[in-house]
């Protein structure tokens, strides 16, 4: 599974974590084994292509719940003065009780595991310092510690091993750190405002050992539930429309290049095509498609993706540039709906994303060779098993 569409699937899940990942810089990397977070100078999350592309689809979401998790978390700014193997252990087990068992991997660090091994109680849901302080404070220390590679392993009760990444301590300033917090405080406000927020999001706890190092906006933890929540489709199609694509670099002589004079700048683009459908026979409002046809200007104006605009029942108008689309209130209406043709002419556009605004009522082929999101009036149903759906909303 490629990592936006992984995105994707985890703003379905949880529409807060689209929100979270909008913070990140995701970037390939082949100079690391698995993916590497990073909080300097902005966050960012280097991922190996080959090795995140090879995962089963629930552990492709998992992983990035997991990282999410951990930047929402700042476990890279909280460990102190602590041993960093077994900070990097009980912050995993902090994250990963928050995310289902099928989308942890085998070698995943979890609470009930470390139970096993230290045979004794630990509580669900708490703090990577709660674990940290059970842990270091057992008597004969049954927990044995390998450092490889950048993680940290130890053995499970039946001789399997368990890895956690060790969390990279960065010297992040003042200001920084404090922006991130403000970030981070943002999101979580804003969620909170449009309902998407999972219920049990915020849960204060108190830090037992008062002599951490810690500032008083870090004395709580954030928890996830895992709670599906209502999603909010303009994050869900922001996130369709700017979530695939290459940078593209053109010259062009509008912009002098900044290193060599005389010589034509660069301008940067997104190079992603994408098809709008907007449905004729009568259940969308003239109103409801003005807020549409709103968001999408603006997603368009921030990615610069190139998108086409066609409005069908039966037949496809002849597609327009997003910019030039007028709405043809006065179009004689064929009877019925049919996505069929919506995606052979995709296929004459060599298009392959397209978004469709529909109740969802009409004839859809059984498979198709494009990305599709289908953007459903409030009572509308997924026409058919591909793609991602959302409810509008007003």
């Amino acid at each position: 599974m490629r990592i936006q569409d992984a995105l994707i699937k985890l703003l379905m899940l949880q529409p807060f974590y689209g929100a979270l990942a909008s913070v990140l810089s995701i970037q390939e990397s082949d100079t690391v084994k698995k993916e590497e977070m990073s909080l300097l100078p902005t966050p960012s999350l280097k991922y190996n292509k080959k090795w995140y592309e090879e995962l089963p689809d629930a552990q492709a979401v998992g992983v990035l719940m997991h990282e999410l998790l951990h930047l929402l978390l700042l476990h890279a700014l909280r460990q102190g003065s602590r041993d960093p193997l077994l900070w990097a252990i009980c912050c995993d087990m902090a994250v990963n009780d928050h995310i289902p068992d099928e989308m942890l991997p085998d070698n995943a660090v979890t609470t009930e595991q470390i139970e096993l091994i230290v045979k004794c109680k630990l509580e669900r849901m708490r703090s990577a310092e709660y674990y940290y302080n059970k842990l270091s404070g057992l008597p004969d220390a049954p927990i044995s510690l390998l450092k490889r590679e950048g993680a940290v392993t130890l053995p499970k009760v039946n001789g399997s091993l368990m890895e956690a990444d060790i969390q990279k301590k960065e010297d992040i300033n003042r200001v920084n750190e404090a922006a991130l917090k403000n970030k981070l405080n943002e999101i979580v406000e804003m969620a909170s405002q449009n309902d998407e927020l999972p219920p049990e999001l915020l849960h204060k706890e108190e830090i037992e050992n008062q002599n951490d190092e810690l500032s008083p906006e870090l004395l709580h933890e954030f928890v996830i539930s895992p709670k599906r929540s209502k999603i909010n489709w303009k994050n869900m199609f922001k996130r369709f429309l700017s979530g695939r694509g290459r940078m593209q670099i053109r010259a062009t002589y509008k912009r002098d290049s900044r290193r060599f004079e005389g010589f034509p700048g660069h301008k940067r683009s997104i190079g992603m095509k994408v098809l709008v459908a907007l449905d004729e026979s009568g259940s969308i409002s003239d109103k409801q498609l003005n807020i549409f046809y709103n968001e999408l200007m603006s997603i368009n104006r921030i990615t610069g993706v190139d998108v086409l605009v066609t409005e069908f029942d039966t037949e496809c108008s002849e597609p327009q540039p997003a910019q030039l689309f007028i709405h043809q209130k006065n179009r004689n209406k064929e009877g019925g709906t049919d996505f069929r043709p919506i995606f052979k002419l995709a296929e004459e556009l060599n298009i392959f994303s397209v978004v469709i605004f529909t109740d969802g009522n009409g004839n859809a082929p059984e498979e198709v060779n494009q990305r599709v999101l289908w953007i459903l009036t409030s009572d509308g149903r997924q026409p058919a098993p591909f793609g991602y759906s959302v409810n509008f909303e007003e």
